[in-house]
C-alpha cells in the first residue's frame, strides 16, 4: 500500500510539471484582473510595481495584443477580426495606488487598460471590507480617461449581487450610471460583478442579464482561471484570470498561457 501511495503521487507530480512546462497554450481572450498596485508589496491583492514591471514586459514581450472593451465592442458589433493573441487589462475598485503607480508603467508599454470602480465610493475608502485603502475621486478617475484608461461598473456599494432582487440589482446599476452622469464621467459598456458573482438561481440570472441589456451594459465579468474562447458562449459571464502578489513570476505566465497553474 504505501508503495502504492509513492506511486500515484508520483504521477501526479509528473503530470502536474508536463501541464505546466509541456501542455499546449491555450487560444482565446485572456482577461487579466488587478486589484492594488503598490511600491514594494506584495499580497493576494496587491502586486509591487517592480513585480508588476515584470509581468507588463513579459505580456508586451510574448505579442500579446492589448484591447479595451470598447474595442471588444466594436469587434463584434461590426464583424471585425479579432486580433491575434487579444489581451485585456483591469484593475477593481479603482484605489488610487493604481493611478500612482500602475498608469506610469502602462503607458510605459502603451497599453490600453480598464479600471472598475465603486460609484457610491469615488473619492472615499474601500469601506466593504473595512479597509482604509483611498479611492479616486472624479477627477484623478478622469486623469485615467486621459491617460489610454477606461472605466467601468463595479456596482454601487460593492454588494454582492447573488444576493439581490432583480428590484434592487435595477436599482444598483441605474443609481451607478447616475452618479457617473452626474459628474461626467465617460464610462465603457462593462461590468465586473463583484466577487464575480451572480445568482444561482437561473430564472434570476436571466433578469439580471435582462437589465443590464436594457441600461446598455454589453459585457459581464466573473472571476475564474480559464480563457475566454471565441467566439464566446455568453458576454455577460467573460471570465478573469486573478493576478495575485504571491503569485511567483512562473505560476503569473503559465497562468497566462492556459489560464490556470493546477493541473486539477
Amino acid at each position: 500500500m504505501y508503495f502504492l501511495v509513492i506511486a500515484i503521487i508520483f504521477i501526479l507530480i509528473l503530470a502536474h510539471l508536463r501541464f505546466n512546462i509541456f501542455g499546449k497554450t491555450q487560444s482565446g481572450l485572456r482577461i487579466l484582473m488587478y486589484h492594488k498596485i503598490s511600491k514594494d508589496k506584495n499580497d493576494k491583492l496587491t502586486v509591487s510595481q517592480k513585480l508588476f514591471d515584470k509581468q507588463m514586459s513579459y505580456i508586451k514581450k510574448s505579442g500579446y495584443n492589448i484591447i479595451d472593451f470598447d474595442d471588444l465592442q466594436d469587434i463584434l458589433t461590426n464583424k471585425k477580426q479579432m486580433p491575434p493573441n487579444p489581451l485585456i487589462i483591469t484593475f477593481d475598485d479603482g484605489y488610487k495606488n493604481n493611478l500612482e503607480y500602475a498608469v506610469q508603467i502602462l503607458e510605459k508599454y502603451g497599453f490600453k487598460y480598464t479600471i472598475f470602480v465603486v460609484a457610491e465610493y469615488i473619492g472615499k475608502f474601500n469601506y466593504w471590507d473595512e479597509g482604509v485603502e483611498p479611492l479616486m475621486n472624479f477627477d484623478e478617475l478622469k486623469i485615467i480617461l486621459s491617460k489610454n484608461g477606461k472605466i467601468g461598473l463595479h456596482s454601487l456599494t460593492h454588494r454582492n449581487f447573488k444576493d439581490m432582487t432583480s428590484a434592487e440589482f435595477e436599482n444598483d446599476i441605474s443609481e451607478t450610471i447616475n452618479i457617473f452622469k452626474k459628474n461626467a464621467l465617460e464610462f465603457s459598456n462593462v461590468i465586473a460583478y463583484p466577487y464575480g458573482a451572480l445568482p444561482q438561481n437561473a430564472n434570476l440570472k436571466n433578469e439580471f442579464k435582462k437589465i443590464l441589456e436594457k441600461y446598455g451594459i454589453l459585457f459581464g465579468l466573473k472571476i475564474k482561471s480559464k480563457i475566454n474562447k471565441i467566439p464566446f458562449e455568453d458576454n455577460y459571464k467573460l471570465t478573469r484570470l486573478n493576478i495575485k502578489g504571491t503569485d511567483s513570476f512562473f505560476e503569473f505566465k503559465i497562468k497566462i498561457q492556459k489560464g490556470k497553474t493546477k493541473l486539477f
